[in-house]
């Protein structure tokens, strides 16, 4: 379907083709985050596709980047996928903050940081994320000598401030909602079907909208426009869990009639 847009739009074929594989890329990586973010309810990542779809024809693309950067910072705090995380994929998660401060994310490693922090004092703990959170902090202050942040706030003129304004207050009001909704749900790994330690899942997602608040207001629009498609599934996580509660509502008034 995506392909069939971009080529009644008029573009080339190969045009038309990269272009649908991004849109697709994009909204895989995005039901990725989702499921990271809320992972006790596989239906809540679903929620927010339908729009991002059509925010990504109204926004253009989003950076990947930052998508892969959430899964895989997530992943290695939330446990979900049932391993302890391999040395490795915290050098693999401090080159794309790197790569993200070039893209003008210049909190990406902070965020990262206090990642690594919570997975080596949070049970089951692995000490050696204390070494990858030295060596991040390392790195950032390298990066901070190097090049300088250039934060613009609410940039470019062209854009109504009303858009990062929003953003952040949707991502506040999700963040807070979603934790009080899911503070009692049980998290199981992919692999062992072992319980996962919830505190692991509230503290990724509340490091998620704090990163993703503070970037949008240092640098407004010129990171909301990379970083659209998270503000849009914590908005999708939220109506979820609120069209569920309406409708156990309605449907327990139903049976007490």
């Amino acid at each position: 379907m995506t392909l069939l847009i971009f080529i009644y739009t008029g573009k080339p074929f190969t045009t038309a083709l990269i272009g649908a594989f991004s849109s697709a890329t994009v909204i895989f990586l995005s039901w990725a985050v989702g499921r990271e973010l809320d992972p006790a309810n596989e239906w809540s990542a679903f929620i927010a596709l339908p729009l991002l779809y059509f925010a990504y024809f109204t926004a253009g693309s989003p950076s990947l980047l930052v998508l892969l950067f959430i899964i895989l910072s997530c992943r290695l705090i939330n446990r979900t996928i049932g391993l302890q995380p391999f040395r490795s994929d915290a050098l693999l998660l401090v080159m794309l903050g790197a790569l993200l401060y070039f893209n003008s994310l210049y909190f990406a490693l902070p965020y990262l940081i206090l990642i690594f922090l919570i997975d080596a004092l949070t049970e089951p703990a692995n000490r050696f994320q204390l070494v990858s959170a030295l060596a991040g902090s390392a790195g950032y202050l390298v990066l901070l000598l190097v090049l300088r942040p250039e934060l613009s706030l609410f940039m470019p003129e062209t854009v109504p401030v009303i858009y990062p304004a929003a953003a952040v207050v949707l991502v506040v009001l999700s963040v807070i909602c979603i934790s009080c909704l899911t503070r009692h749900d049980r998290v199981l790994d992919d692999l062992n079907k072992a319980e996962v330690n919830y505190h692991r899942v509230a503290a990724a997602r509340l490091l998620v909208a704090a990163w993703i608040i503070t970037e949008i207001l240092c640098s407004g629009v010129i990171s909301l426009l990379q970083i659209y498609p998270v503000v849009i599934i914590f908005g999708g996580i939220l109506f979820y869990h609120l069209t569920r509660i309406i409708i156990s509502k309605l449907t327990l008034g139903v049976k007490v009639d």
